[in-house]
């Protein structure tokens, strides 16, 4: 199987949350507990989420663990952390690559979790937003 797109990733969520905190992330003195609760941005090195996700190009990821068929995210599956598209039908979860060249992703039987929710792309200041889960409406913002 093709490595991961690499993407640059905080450290999981503080205690109380759904992922706990290293005490190597919080003896970093750049962040506090809070700002892991933020979204981030990633720039995506290699072609398996291309065309929508060039080479190169910056995601914002919310670091939430809910999403809905169809919503791009960045999950761990058995340690190794991949950033695709998730997908579900008729009880089958896998995670899939946009690329034809890169095999799905089986997440039946595996441990699993999703990291993060990809709610932008920006390609060369070309931004586009993206939903949690698919179905719902972009939110409104305020200009």
């Amino acid at each position: 199987m093709a490595p991961a797109p690499s993407l640059l990733i905080p450290p999981p969520h503080p205690e109380g949350c759904h992922y706990p905190v290293s005490e190597q992330a919080l003896s970093n003195d750049w962040q506090s507990p809070c700002s892991l609760l933020e979204p981030y941005a990633a720039q995506v090195l290699g072609d398996s989420m291309a065309p929508e996700f060039p080479h190169e190009c910056v995601v914002l990821i919310d670091p939430v663990d809910v999403c809905g068929d169809g919503a791009f995210v960045f999950a761990e599956v058995e340690g190794e952390r991949w950033f695709r598209q998730y997908r579900e039908e008729a009880g089958r979860h896998w995670l899939a690559a946009l690329h034809p060249a890169y095999p799905d992703i089986t997440l039946e039987g595996r441990s699993w979790h999703v990291i993060g929710v990809i709610v932008q792309r920006n390609i060369r200041r070309k931004i586009k937003h993206y939903r949690h889960r698919p179905q719902d409406p972009l939110p409104v913002r305020a200009h």
